[in-house]
């Protein structure tokens, strides 16, 4: 878990490290959301937005 917080944290979006983690649903990797502020889940739901920077 430590992880992928730190991958959001960084910046990661979440369907790449979806896809690393080997999870069937983005759902599963959502668990990991529940400890960014407002600030930094932003971007990470954002990708493939203007706001991001990578599609799906």
């Amino acid at each position: 878990m430590t992880c992928a917080i730190r991958w959001f944290k960084a910046g990661g979006d979440i369907y790449r490290l979806n896809r690393h983690r080997g999870h069937i649903s983005v759902k599963m990797t959502e668990i990991y959301l529940f400890v960014l502020t407002a600030d930094e889940l932003d971007p990470v739901l954002h990708v493939g937005t203007e706001a991001g920077i990578e599609a799906p």
